[in-house]
């Protein structure tokens, strides 16, 4: 089966994994933010820490996932079931 260098597929493939990369990102920062200034110490500052931890730790997943993506559709695997 002919590879499909689909390059509008792959760029919004990219688009969305900058785009849930960058959210994120933005989640911890204003968890953090919030952490520095309201809850310096105490329960609510070690909760703030390990949700943000665990939203950065949603990046890997994310980047394997477009990974996977790009090589389906290199592979053409969406065309061919476009045609069913």
């Amino acid at each position: 089966m002919p590879k499909n260098t689909n390059p509008p597929k792959k760029r919004d493939a990219l688009k969305g994994a900058c785009f849930y990369t960058l959210l994120c990102l933005a989640g911890p920062g204003m968890l953090l933010y919030l952490r520095r200034w309201y809850f310096p110490e105490g329960f609510l500052s070690a909760l703030l820490l390990i949700v943000s931890l665990l939203d950065l730790g949603l990046i890997i997943p994310i980047w394997i996932s477009f990974k996977e993506r790009i090589k389906e559709i290199e592979g053409g695997e969406e065309d061919a079931a476009a045609e069913y």
